[in-house]
C-alpha cells in the first residue's frame, strides 16, 4: 500500500485520534510524510554512528558490512512508499534523496580516511572525490532498483559488485590480501 492511498482519516482512525488534534501537530499531510522521513533520516544516521563506533577496526567494518550485505533483504519491499513520494511528493523525494546523499557522502569519507589511517588504501586517493563517486554510486544503486525494478539484476547482486570494485580501486596490497583471504573464507562457507 503506498502513501496516496492512506488518507488523514485513515491515520486519525488507526491512532485514535481526532482530526483536529492531528492538525495541531501537521498542517498538511505532506508535513506528516516529511517528519516521518527526517525520523527515518535521524534513526539511519545515529546507527551509521553507531555502528562505527562499534567496529574495532575499518577492516572489522569491512567484514560486517559484507556480512549484513549477504543478508540484506530485498528494497522492493518499499517500493510502494518510493513510488508515490517520488509521483506526488517530488519535492519531498528531491529532499530526502539529497538527505541520504549527503550521509553516505559523509560515511564513505570517513571510511576512507580512516582505511588510509589503518594501511588498508592507498594514499593517493582523493578524499573528497571518492566519497562523492562512491555515495553516488550506492544512491544510484538504490534509486536504479526503485525506480526501473533493477533491471533484471538483483539489489544484492549490484550492491556486492558495487563494494567489490569500490574496495579493490582503493586497497594496498595489505588490504586486497586481507579482502581476498575474506573472499576466499567466505565463499568456503
Amino acid at each position: 500500500m503506498g502513501i496516496r492511498s492512506v488518507s488523514i482519516d485513515d491515520i486519525c482512525h488507526e491512532l485514535g485520534m481526532s482530526k483536529k488534534t492531528f492538525y495541531v501537530y501537521f498542517a498538511t499531510k505532506d508535513d506528516l510524510i516529511q517528519a516521518i522521513l527526517d525520523s527515518h533520516y535521524a534513526k539511519v544516521e545515529h546507527g551509521m554512528e553507531q555502528f562505527f563506533a562499534s567496529c574495532e577496526s575499518l577492516w572489522n567494518a569491512i567484514e560486517r558490512v559484507m556480512e549484513q550485505l549477504s543478508s540484506m533483504s530485498d528494497v522492493r519491499r518499499s517500493l510502494p512508499f518510493v513510488h508515490d513520494l517520488n509521483k506526488y511528493y517530488p519535492a519531498i523525494a528531491k529532499k530526502h534523496y539529497e538527505d541520504i546523499f549527503a550521509l553516505h557522502e559523509r560515511a564513505m569519507r570517513r571510511v576512507i580516511v580512516q582505511g588510509k589511517q589503518e594501511g588498508l588504501f592507498r594514499q593517493t586517493i582523493d578524499d573528497d572525490l571518492a566519497a562523492n563517486l562512491l555515495a553516488r554510486l550506492h544512491t544510484d544503486v538504490i534509486q536504479d532498483e526503485i525506480k526501473h525494478d533493477g533491471n533484471g539484476v538483483s539489489f544484492k547482486r549490484l550492491g556486492d559488485f558495487a563494494v567489490d570494485v569500490m574496495l579493490r580501486g582503493m586497497f594496498t596490497e595489505e588490504g586486497l590480501n586481507k579482502y581476498e583471504a575474506l573472499l576466499k573464507a567466505k565463499s568456503n562457507n
